[in-house]
């Protein structure tokens, strides 16, 4: 049964994981200098997503 679940929620998480990198990297484009450190947080958890 948890497989099943594991196999299920895996897109969901990639899916999260894509959104918060791209919430992440608007800032750092946008915004020389400073927008890294705002959008970092979203980056790196959406990496996690991404790679978990």
């Amino acid at each position: 049964m948890k497989k099943i679940i594991c196999c299920l929620t895996k897109p969901l998480r990639v899916a999260a994981g894509l959104l918060l990198v791209l919430l992440g990297s608007i800032p750092t484009i946008l915004v020389p200098g400073i927008g890294l450190f705002l959008g970092l947080p979203f980056l790196l958890a959406g990496g996690a997503l991404i790679c978990s």
